[in-house]
């Protein structure tokens, strides 16, 4: 039996839509750009104008690719627990551009302990094996506090 935790889907697809309509106004805002471009006013006239809509449709586009690579690396990302350990595939980045990582597992017997913190402001839990720790935090995993509270359920000898 394999237990699967993936991000919530209405949180994928929010930032998937919001990509979509980052790239709406992107397209809006370089439409009047270029509009502005091909009147008839001499360029010193139209310059400022010109690059303001410019710089604010190519703000908008970026804006819509970092909403998607978040939402992409969040549709990507999983734990999954299973009867040898677990399985992770967790985003490869550290707060720039999200870009989905590579799947890696942990055996039952190397993982040595799990700590956790759960407050108002953070759910944190760290996998601690002889070689490395796994943070899980919200911004990597869907719940942290459970994926801690099954590997202590799964391993007793473990603190969740």
């Amino acid at each position: 039996m394999e237990l699967v935790l993936r991000r919530s889907r209405f949180l994928v697809g929010f930032y998937f839509g919001a990509a979509f309509v980052f790239w709406a106004f992107a397209a809006l805002f370089l439409l009047v750009a270029f509009g502005t471009a091909v009147e008839s006013e001499p360029w010193g006239d139209k310059i400022w104008a010109f690059t303001g809509w410019l710089i604010g449709g190519l703000s908008w586009a970026l804006g819509g690719v970092q909403m998607y690579s978040i939402g992409r690396a969040m549709a990507k990302d999983y734990v999954i627990i299973t009867e040898d350990g677990l399985r992770l595939r967790l985003p490869a980045s550290d707060g720039d551009l999200m870009v989905p990582g590579v799947e890696f597992a942990i055996k039952w017997a190397d993982i040595e302990d799990v700590t956790r913190r759960r407050n108002w402001r953070e759910n944190v839990c760290v996998i601690h094996t002889a070689d490395k720790s796994i943070t899980l935090t919200k911004n990597n995993c869907g719940d942290p506090a459970k994926v801690a509270d099954m590997i202590a359920a799964r391993k007793p000898s473990v603190s969740g």
